[in-house]
């Protein structure tokens, strides 16, 4: 939202146009991704496979997943529709979003966007009116998914990335492990796709450089696999193998069950190697991982943001429906008519919460995002003025044949 609010104020990035956009939650669920892709390509909530619904607005880019699994199933249904889906290069992970001087083009690396009317659209889509039907970009990109899967063109021709892939993660693993001399480690993974297609590479690479694996084990939800013999299992191979060092990979909800498994395990103090989309707030919290490393994305600088955040409230964003359970969670107030939460009023921000809770500073997968947002952008402009160019050049071309035609023709009649 903050990204395409900056970009529609702009004049010298996509003139006369205005980004919309749509916003779809699926969290960790494939199945809510892919609904939620046939959604925007439908038209309406309810999918209608095949059909376009919406005749004024028309998506030319997506933007998601997080995870691989998803951004895979949803690349397979992009790719009929060719949109591209992207996550951000490596070289830019650590910068400010570069942005073009004033009547110029600079969008160099494509990304995914769409064009609609002149109206935006709550809720992962972009939007453009007044351009020329010829105008397609047809993108999706990704902004977290690491799987080197899709670094093969001919399987995802379309498919971009504003994250590295995962193999230069797992050679900065392997680097930890031989600078500290760990060659017995332990591994720790959730049990959805992603996690364990990274599990598989990283065993591997690890496996490769004479480090030995004592163990590779999957867990589940926390509310699940805490009472199962599958918990007891693998709490008694962690105490068994008396492994000191862990890698774990995986999401928030895994990792508390790691931390459930730790503080049960009663041997001394486990080094804990995280691999995983958590934020450093709820890292913090868990005791048993207090002095583990933390493999994140590097930090990139949003100008802006932090103000953006800190001012957000109900009263500013009355009709972003994605947000109301943001408001009672962190402000216990609500717009909604609910018993359990006062009415917001024009006090309730998120600049009150507990920065413990709500970090506005360690912006990492959040700026590939803001990346993924703006290379869209760019690649409009590009896309825009090439047009214009090719415009300009065929009028060339057409007067340039019309005067050798006077010219051939003017020798003609002096022989």
């Amino acid at each position: 939202m903050f990204a395409i609010k900056e970009i529609n104020s702009r004049s010298d990035l996509l003139p006369n146009i205005t980004l919309g956009y749509k916003i779809y939650d699926s969290g960790v669920l494939e199945n809510k991704a892919v609904q939620s892709v046939l959604s925007i390509l439908s038209g309406r909530e309810e999918a209608v496979p095949n059909y376009s619904c919406d005749e004024k607005n028309k998506v030319v880019a997506f933007i998601g997943h997080l995870q691989s699994s998803s951004s895979l199933s949803i690349a397979e249904i992009t790719g009929i529709y060719g949109y591209p889906q992207l996550l951000l290069p490596n070289s830019m992970s650590n910068k400010e979003v570069p942005r073009p001087s004033k009547g110029t083009g600079s969008g160099k690396n494509v990304a995914g966007a769409s064009r609609s009317g002149n109206r935006r659209s709550r809720g992962g889509s972009s939007s453009l009116s007044n351009r020329p039907e010829q105008l397609n970009l047809n993108q999706q990109i990704s902004y977290g998914a690491m799987d080197p899967v899709f670094n093969n063109k001919l399987l995802f021709p379309y498919f971009y990335r504003t994250v590295p892939d995962g193999s230069a993660q797992n050679e900065a693993i392997v680097l930890l492990l031989q600078h500290f001399g760990w060659s017995w480690v332990g591994m720790v993974t959730a049990d959805d796709e992603s996690s364990q297609q990274a599990s598989m590479d990283l065993y591997k690479v690890i496996t490769q450089s004479r480090v030995c694996i004592a163990y590779r084990e999957s867990v589940g939800d926390f509310t699940i696999f805490k009472h199962s013999t599958a918990y007891r299992k693998v709490l008694y191979k962690i105490k068994k193998t008396h492994c000191n060092v862990i890698i774990f990979i995986g999401n928030t909800y895994e990792l508390l069950l790691l931390n459930s498994i730790l503080s049960d395990d009663l041997s001394p103090r486990k080094v804990v190697i995280i691999l995983s989309l958590v934020f450093p707030g709820e890292i913090i919290t868990l005791t048993t991982l207090q002095g583990s490393f933390w493999l994140m994305l590097q930090k990139g600088r949003i100008p802006g943001l932090k103000e953006y955040l800190l001012t957000a409230g109900p009263l500013k964003y009355p009709d972003v429906d994605l947000m109301l359970d943001i408001w009672e969670f962190y402000l216990d107030c609500s717009f909604r008519q609910n018993l359990f939460y006062r009415p917001c009023d024009e006090k309730d921000v998120l600049g009150n919460v507990d920065h413990s809770c709500y970090d506005v500073d360690n912006f990492c997968y959040t700026f590939s995002v803001y990346s993924a947002v703006y290379i869209v952008a760019y690649a409009l402009h590009d896309l825009i003025f090439s047009y214009k160019r090719q415009e300009h050049l065929r009028l060339f071309i057409i007067q340039s044949s019309k005067v050798a035609w006077k010219v051939r023709s003017s020798d003609i009649q002096t022989i």
